[in-house]
């Protein structure tokens, strides 16, 4: 065993004269060394931004997560469409302008799913109501279908009034119409366009008597993106693509509609985007607090920028050795730039911290550096 540390510190030494003797040749060497692989890293280190892969494939709960995604794969990685609205008419206009215009977005998306565009909730939409919701709707559709039909023939706003008329005599006359909700909806109608302010009358709210005017309504659009787990961020040009659509159709400005983005796939941009944010500031730190702390503690700047620029070529070649060994990285294992951060400084700060006690006890800076990588070289 002591012959083995013996032979094995010759060749240190012998290492460490080489080194010495062409440091200007291995300084030529260690950058041109690092830039390729650096250009080899960026070309061939692959990504897969997958929140899935993280876990094994192996694990019984994971295989039936699997099994599932294989038999059911348009309920997987979905984003969900949300349109907000005011009233249900506005958000089934947002909702039918947008679903129109996602059916040729066929190269972002898979499939477009909108309940409400199937014939068989346009056709049969009255068998999905309660048998009490339906005689209402029926009672209320009765009552009014006279009117409706007056409306129908004049749709302006003297037809408007006409209809009012005939339902006010009509009212008058014993007739059980009640006109509150519709007044009511009128009347903040003209008073939001004294104020210049957006408003429209709900016929949807109207028909079904639902006299709760500051309810949101909603509705849904399933969405199926083509991803590619390589990229960073996968559904990023997705959800771009969305926000942009919104904005060219106006539906938020003329419509008076909002969307909002949600889904697995949705919540797995924002977790990409929140890792690699975390990431990038955490190597920051990092770097900042290294330096803070190797200035505060050895006193030379020499030192810590030399120790600082060992750490990045080290950096830049282990990167080169996971492209070659492993080939792509993954949420987890992208965090083994802090960890190297942390775990290489160590090694620097005892040769340094040598280096130095050699330099106060009257050594040169060859000897210095000799005596000190022999010393600490050893473990």
């Amino acid at each position: 065993m002591q012959q083995l540390k013996n032979t094995a510190l010759h060749y240190l030494k012998n290492w460490i004269d080489l080194v010495q003797r062409f440091n200007i040749g291995v300084l030529f060497f260690c950058v041109l060394l690092a830039a390729l692989a650096l250009v080899y890293t960026k070309n061939n280190l692959g990504m897969n931004t997958d929140t899935k892969d993280m876990l094994s494939a192996d694990l019984a709960w994971r295989q039936l997560d699997l099994e599932y995604e294989r038999n059911f794969p348009q309920y997987t990685d979905n984003i969900l469409v949300v349109v907000e609205a005011n009233t249900p008419d506005q958000a089934l206009d947002a909702a039918d302008l947008l679903y129109q215009n996602l059916l040729a977005e066929t190269k972002l998306f898979k499939s477009v799913y909108y309940p409400n565009a199937l014939s068989i909730f346009k056709d049969s939409a009255l068998l999905f109501l309660d048998v009490d919701e339906l005689q209402d709707l029926a009672d209320n559709l009765a009552t009014i279908q006279p009117f409706l039909g007056r409306l129908t023939q004049d749709q302006t706003l003297r037809g408007l009034f006409a209809m009012l008329e005939d339902a006010i005599d009509a009212r008058e006359e014993g007739d059980d119409i009640d006109l509150e909700l519709l007044l009511t909806q009128i009347n903040a109608a003209i008073t939001a366009t004294r104020k210049q302010e957006p408003y429209r009358v709900s016929w949807h709210r109207l028909m079904s008597g639902d006299e709760d005017s500051d309810g949101v309504y909603r509705e849904f659009i399933i969405l199926q993106p083509e991803l590619d787990y390589s990229n960073l961020l996968p559904a990023a040009s997705h959800m771009q693509r969305l926000r942009q659509l919104s904005h060219q159709l106006g539906i938020e400005e003329n419509i008076g509609a909002k969307i909002r983005l949600t889904g697995s796939a949705a919540l797995s941009h924002e977790d990409l985007l929140s890792v690699t944010r975390g990431t990038e500031i955490a190597m920051v730190m990092a770097f900042t607090l290294v330096s803070i702390i190797m200035m505060v503690g050895l006193g030379s700047f020499r030192l810590v920028i030399a120790t600082l620029i060992t750490l990045v070529f080290g950096l830049i070649l282990t990167a080169a050795f996971a492209t070659v060994t492993v080939g792509e990285l993954n949420l987890i294992s992208v965090a083994f730039a802090v960890l190297y951060i942390g775990l290489g400084v160590d090694f620097a700060i005892h040769y340094c911290l040598r280096y130095r006690e050699l330099r106060f006890e009257g050594l040169d800076n060859v000897s210095a550096i000799r005596e000190s990588s022999i010393n600490v070289g050893s473990s």
